[in-house]
Order: structure tokens, then C-alpha cells, then sequence
């Protein structure tokens, strides 16, 4: 079962079931890909520092609007479990 850390580690573990799971301290656990951020974002000039609508060359630079915003929580699962369906 995809999940988590939280959540994983109010279960029992895989191969000792008199334990909790520990997650990402445990060699078995597997994540999932990277969560898609969508945090919203603006376009700032890399030479002046200002919110700018278009930039030339590598003068780009995309910056969270809300940078305390906490980043998508990631998820996993037991690799001793098995592999999720849908994550061959």
C-alpha cells in the first residue's frame, strides 16, 4: 500500500510484526516518484531581482510566490510487502 511516512509508521512492520514501521530508516522502504509540486510560482529577473512577465537568455529565475508554503508530502511503501499495484 502506497503511503506516508506517517502513516506507515502506525503499522507493523513487514517481517517482524511485533514492530512499528520505520519508514525510511528501514532498507526496505521504496518512494514512490517525486510528488508533482504545483506550488504557485513567478518569473523574477536574475540581474535585478524584480517580478518581471518575460526574461531573455538565462536571466529566468522561477520563485515560489510563498516560500513557507511546505512542499507536497512524499509517499512509499514496503519493499519486504511487495510492490504496489501500479508501481512496476
Amino acid at each position: 500500500m502506497i503511503t506516508t511516512e506517517k502513516e506507515a509508521q502506525q503499522k507493523r512492520c513487514a517481517r517482524d510484526l511485533s514492530d512499528r514501521c520505520i519508514t525510511t530508516q528501514c532498507m526496505a522502504w521504496r518512494w514512490c516518484e517525486a510528488p508533482l509540486d504545483c506550488r504557485p510560482r513567478s518569473l523574477y529577473s536574475k540581474r535585478t531581482g524584480q517580478k518581471v512577465t518575460a526574461a531573455v537568455g538565462d536571466d529566468a529565475d522561477w520563485r515560489l510566490d510563498d516560500p513557507s508554503q511546505p512542499e507536497p508530502e512524499r509517499k512509499g511503501y514496503c519493499g519486504i510487502a511487495g510492490v504496489p499495484l501500479g508501481q512496476h
